[in-house]
C-alpha cells in the first residue's frame, strides 16, 4: 500500500505508507510551531490499478 497527494488528477507524490506518515508528522509540527495551515489536506489511499 502507499499514498497519493493529488492536485486535480494530477499525482505529485506517492510514496509509502511510512514515509508518507513522517510527512504528515513534520507538515504537524510546522503548523504548530507557526501557526498557520500548511494547505496540505492529506492523501488517499491507494486503489488497485491496472496496468495499460
Amino acid at each position: 500500500m502507499s499514498q497519493y497527494y493529488d492536485v486535480g488528477d494530477q499525482t505529485l507524490w506517492n510514496p509509502s505508507n511510512a514515509a508518507s506518515r513522517l510527512f504528515m508528522s513534520q507538515v504537524s509540527v510546522y503548523q504548530a510551531e507557526l501557526g498557520l495551515p500548511s494547505g496540505i489536506a492529506g492523501c488517499r489511499q491507494a486503489s488497485p490499478r491496472t496496468a495499460v
